[in-house]
């Protein structure tokens, strides 16, 4: 039964037709990572090496393996899983083959090529931007955001020619597995299992496609383990060249999203075999539900609604983009960032367009965990050719990866393009084409809905997002199907998130640096400073500084050193973010869901993620984990009313005391008031604040809690932080060490807001439990800190590890 052997690889710099220095190659990989890891470069994530490496952009590279072929098997194929991007293959010098498309997996018969012995194998791969102007003056130029080559000219990662959060690296390699496969007489060419629920009965058709070297009957034969350990088993056999199966299921267990249910998966096994011998074999976990987007026009427009097996859901996202421009698949650690996910309650994460079909891996982790997974197309932000060169790899491409991912059950959506629509009618793309010009249309709505129809029916596609339904043209109406929303980034005050009410908000976000230890490692040495080169080279987001300036400003002290900047823009992303996300749950259900620009930064850099590029969960991060949470309160202004918001995402009525208080800092009650609520399941409930403890003006020595059993405390003040008379924070510390680190516990002795603790600064592998915490005076708070060193208790509380909005603008008082 065949199986894929892997091949070393050594590779080079390839100028004029000849390597003069070769290197050992990581496969999977990537010329950058192999270069840098020689030496040969320095790192391109840290300093200045993201401009010093340019030149790799531009060159060519070569790899090379020796196979040996012995006599006896039909067929000897060499099956790269993953080329990027233009490659030439060769063997023995010959030509036997030749690529242009990051996303697909190529397979080529090198018994037809040469006899037994040893061979070299050769795999040139050209720059990808001087392929990407070639492929554009070959078959025209289209409109695309940014002064960038033309990466919509080319099948490859987008976001690896530069981006508003991430370098400019658009690297070469072989970036997923590749070897050869040894098989004899049939083989699986396609499997495809379309899995459905109907009126409470599952079914499984599955569809082989088969490759033969010869004539013959052959015997498929499925066998489906289900979870509770049981089998049921079932084949067919024919000659032809494709074979059919059909199972069924009695009132199968249903999988759910994380929160909603459990994730039963099954799994399925296919077998092939002919002349009494098992040829080839494919396994998958599968799984039962249905799922569907309600789109039916309402009093407020079109609604985008997740419905899984009829519940509609209460969607809490992230867009995941790559997590290592380098080895993107290899370098990643996918199962800590879902569970960086699944610890921020999050129950989907978008696949967005600019980056890639994420490895097997990444579902699996989404079908056992019960995160949904939102799948992107790979087009972002351009509009892109029709013509039958690039038509031909998308087909192939699509074709091959709604195969490959079709069997998850986290898959709940796939989605034509990011933001096309949007560039086309709005960013003047239209424009700068000739009347009628072909930019992508007849992709999102003519191809890929029809090889969807064949290869995964059941599953809901829109054509790109943001996207109306009623009218393309207006892809940003707030009241039409999915939204993104960054004005505010670009020009408002983050309180302008309270202007409309979306359906569905897929992105949006605010700017903010990683964790300190991050930003030295990104600095390279260089003084933390503004002006610093390095700093600046990591922050890519246009005008970006001044724009955390503009964010702040109506808010927060200006900073008078560094560590208040850092602390100041870490603390205001937050505070941004979580302003827009409150406002969107309040509206639950007329909006559906969020999602977060985004999970993880892919290096070093000053962005827009939760989680940076070292993993650290940014403040962000925590603000994101509470209006995530299960059941949240909110104390949200509403014109000239302030409401008392209840969301409560869980199977069962909250049934709570809710207590709102307006007290002093200095812990004083001014004004309460009890109020008995009753939220039914995944509802929300909006209760007017009662008038008696409301401030009458803005004061700026008192705040307004809501409290209630099972939720975390709400917090409501008269004034911005710039006007409130908040005290020096003061507060007894003990510290206990454990196996994992260490536990703080403060006890505040005065008022303490948004107390954060960074104890990367002494480790930069420490990480925290909890943070943006506000303390009244006796209160308590404990924190766990993860780390591999002993930490000092006097370290850990003074500034600049321990930071609160009291000590904002106070940094002479602490030198």
């Amino acid at each position: 039964m065949k199986k894929l052997e892997l091949l070393d690889w050594r590779m080079g710099h390839l100028a004029d037709g000849v390597v003069k220095t070769y290197f050992p190659a990581s496969v999977p990989g990537s010329v950058l990572h192999d270069l840098t890891e020689a030496r040969v470069i320095d790192d391109p994530y840290v300093g200045l090496g993201e401009s010093s490496a340019g030149w790799v952009a531009e060159a060519d590279f070569r790899y090379e393996s020796v196979i040996e072929v012995e006599d006896g098997d039909d067929r000897i194929d060499l099956v790269a899983h993953g080329l990027d991007t233009d490659a030439i293959l060769r063997l023995d010098g010959v030509e036997i083959g030749r690529t242009r498309n990051q996303h697909r997996t190529y397979r080529f018969d090198l018994r037809s090529h040469t006899g037994e012995g040893s061979h070299v194998i050769s795999i040139d791969l050209l720059s990808a931007v001087r392929s990407a102007r070639a492929f554009e003056d070959r078959i025209g130029p289209k409109p695309l955001v940014g002064d960038t080559p033309p990466y919509n000219a080319i099948r490859k990662m987008a976001c690896s020619f530069g981006s508003d959060w991430g370098p400019h690296l658009p690297t070469s390699g072989l970036w997923k597995p590749i070897g050869l496969e040894r098989w004899d007489g049939v083989r699986l060419d396609e499997v495809l299992p379309r899995v459905r629920v109907d009126d409470g009965r599952g079914r499984i058709d599955v569809c082989a496609r088969l490759e033969r070297t010869r004539p013959g009957d052959a015997t498929l034969i499925a066998h489906l383990w289900h979870p509770d350990g049981s089998r049921s088993r079932t084949e067919s056999s024919g000659s032809g060249d494709e074979l059919g199966i059909t199972m069924t299921v009695d009132s199968p267990n249903l999988w759910w999203p994380r929160g909603y249910g459990n994730q039963p998966l099954y799994r399925l096994t296919i077998e092939l075999w002919s002349d009494g011998v098992q040829r080839d074999e494919w396994n998958r976990e599968i799984g039962f539900r249905t799922v569907r987007v309600d789109s039916r026009p309402d009093d407020h427009g079109v609604p985008f609604t997740l419905q899984v097996n009829g519940q509609p859901i209460l969607v809490k996202g992230a867009n995941w983009t790559p997590d290592d421009f380098a080895r993107p698949v290899v370098g990643a650690d996918y199962p800590r960032s879902i569970a960086d996910a699944l610890d921020a309650n999050m129950n989907l994460l978008r696949v967005w367009g600019g980056g890639i079909f994420e490895s097997d891996q990444f579902y699996a982790l989404c079908d056992h965990s019960g995160i949904m997974v939102w799948q992107d197309f790979l087009f972002s932000c351009a509009c892109y050719s029709e013509s039958e060169e690039l038509a031909a790899e998308v087909a192939a491409e699509a074709r091959q990866n709604i195969l490959r991912l079709a069997p998850h059950p986290s898959l709940v959506l796939w989605n034509g393009g990011n933001e096309t629509d949007e560039g086309y009618y709005n960013w003047g793309f239209r424009d700068r084409m000739p009347a009628g010009a072909d930019w992508g249309d007849g992709y999102y709505r003519r191809m890929l809905p029809d090889l969807l129809q064949e290869l995964d029916p059941d599953r809901p596609y829109i054509p790109s997002s943001p996207f109306s339904p009623e009218n393309p043209s207006i892809p940003t109406d707030p009241n039409q199907g999915t939204s993104h929303s960054w004005k505010v980034w670009y020009s408002r005050d983050y309180t302008a998130y309270a202007e409309t009410v979306p359906r569905f908000i897929a992105e949006f976000g605010f700017l903010g640096p990683p964790a300190y230890s991050t930003l030295l490692r990104a600095l390279d040495g260089d003084q933390p400073s503004l002006n610093s080169p390095a700093l600046i080279s990591h922050q890519k987001a246009d005008d970006g500084f001044n724009r955390l300036e503009r964010g702040w400003t109506p808010h927060l002290p200006a900073p008078e050193d560094f560590d208040d900047w850092h602390f100041t823009t870490q603390l205001n992303q937050a505070r941004a973010v979580r302003f827009g996300l409150q406002h969107f749950r309040s509206h639950w259900p007329r909006t559906a869901g969020a999602i977060v620009w985004q999970l993880k930064d892919c290096w070093p850099g000053i962005g827009y993620a939760a989680v940076d590029g070292d993993r650290h969960r940014k403040p962000l991060w925590h603000a994101i984990r509470s209006i995530y949470a299960d059941r949240v309160l909110m104390l949200i202004e509403r014109g000239d009313a302030l409401l008392l918001v209840l969301g409560n995402d869980t199977p069962t009525t909250w049934r709570a005391g809710v207590t709102l208080s307006r007290r002093r800092f200095n812990g004083a009650t001014l004004a309460a008031s009890e109020i008995e609520v009753e939220v039914p399941p995944r509802s929300s409930l909006m209760v007017p604040v009662p008038s008696g403890v409301v401030f009458a003006d803005s004061v700026a020595d008192a705040v307004l809690t809501a409290e209630a059993q099972g939720a975390q405390r709400a917090y409501w003040y008269g004034a911005e932080d710039i006007a409130l008379d908040l005290p020096e924070h003061r507060f007894d510390a003990s510290i206990k060490h454990t196996v994992l680190g260490c536990e703080l516990t403060l006890e505040a002795h005065s008022f303490t807001k948004d107390l954060c603790l960074f104890p990367d600064r002494l480790d930069p592998t420490a990480r925290v439990s909890q943070a943006l915490v506000t303390l009244f005076p006796g209160e308590r708070a404990m924190f766990e800190i993860e780390s591999d060193q002993t930490l000092d208790l006097a370290a850990l509380v003074k500034r600049p590890v321990l930071r609160t909005v009291n000590d904002l603008g106070r940094a002479g008082e602490h030198s």
